[in-house]
């Protein structure tokens, strides 16, 4: 599920959710959360977290 999203997410970037943070995108995979950020070249894995923890402490 995780590589599937991964892949996703590398092939089309913009896919993600938009955050508090304007060069930061959210994707859901499951229970969990994907912080991204990417340019031209890459895709850059910032943080992955638990749905369930509190939305308020999320880094972005």
């Amino acid at each position: 599920m995780y590589r599937a999203s991964l892949r996703l997410v590398a092939e089309h970037p913009k896919i993600g959710r938009t955050t508090s943070d304007p060069d930061v995108r959210m994707k859901s995979v499951g229970e969990h959360m994907l912080f991204y950020s990417f340019n031209a070249q890459e895709v850059c894995v910032l943080s992955v977290w638990h749905g369930k923890r509190d939305p308020k402490a999320r880094p972005f």
